[in-house]
């Protein structure tokens, strides 16, 4: 089964377990996405995309996560915060070779989290809102009070295989072409093979989807057979929330809700 948006752009709302407020996926309305995000900014975020590419370096994924593009020069980079074997964070390159492109990408991820504060039940906007409260939490733009993002990770003409995310709460994914935001034309398939659905995604669609769901990335379309589509997932990995550091002592605090964590619906 495929679910689109319609033409009127509502969106919809997957439910695993609607009395939690458990999702698979929210699909954005196009009407209220169009308000934080344009043509403009999309065409802006491509360019920075783009850069990303000559600049970061590829990032290795798992076997089961490994994914397919169709250009052997694409490559998947990490912008944000990232989070190394060893313990500790480090920080993407282009925050210092190029302030611009990293004010741009910086901005997006503010957006995209104003999205989703549209949409996002509100039993998990109060856990994430406690969680940033009791720890010390590393986002995309420090400083900025951002809540749901710790990093993204991009790819272009990039299809990839069923699997899941060990993230906290939910990731938020979306598919730019520079030039072609709005077409009505399907550019891919962002599908739940478990659940026996999958999400058609045009250029600018934003979607929030539950990590914990396996899910996969379809080939691009025909119809952007000459086109770069972008596809980026913005996250929160359980590593940005801890500090990457298993050796840290908790706070009373934290033990309190350590011991309650099961009935959180993050670990549905």
């Amino acid at each position: 089964m495929v679910l689109i948006n319609n033409h009127d752009g509502r969106g919809f709302v997957h439910w695993l377990d609607r009395q939690n407020g458990v999702f698979s996926c929210i699909l954005c309305s196009k009407e209220k996405t169009d308000k934080v995000f344009n043509e403009k900014n999309a065409n802006e975020v491509c360019k920075a995309l783009n850069y990303l590419q000559e600049c970061e370096p590829n990032c290795k994924r798992g076997k089961k996560r490994t994914g397919i593009t169709e250009n052997r020069q694409a490559k998947y980079t990490i912008f944000g915060i990232k989070i190394p074997q060893h313990k500790g964070f480090s920080r993407s390159k282009v925050e210092k070779k190029n302030p611009e492109i990293a004010f741009t990408l910086k901005k997006w991820a503010r957006r995209l989290e104003h999205i989703s504060t549209m949409f996002v039940p509100s039993n998990w906007l109060r856990g994430v809102k406690k969680m940033a409260h009791v720890v010390n939490l590393n986002s995309i733009d420090v400083g900025a009070n951002m809540l749901f993002h710790g990093a993204m990770a991009s790819n272009y003409d990039y299809c990839a295989p069923a699997h899941v995310d060990n993230d906290f709460k939910w990731s938020v994914h979306q598919l730019n072409v520079e030039g072609r935001y709005g077409d009505s034309e399907i550019a891919q398939y962002f599908c739940f093979p478990t659940l026996g659905f999958a999400v058609a995604l045009r250029p600018g669609d934003v979607l929030m989807f539950n990590p914990r769901v396996h899910h996969c990335l379809s080939d691009k379309s025909l119809q952007y057979a000459d086109d770069r589509v972008h596809v980026t997932t913005m996250y929160l990995k359980l590593g940005h929330v801890g500090g990457n550091n298993v050796d840290v002592t908790l706070t009373q605090e934290e033990k309190e809700y350590l011991d309650i964590g099961h009935q959180f619906p993050f670990n549905i």
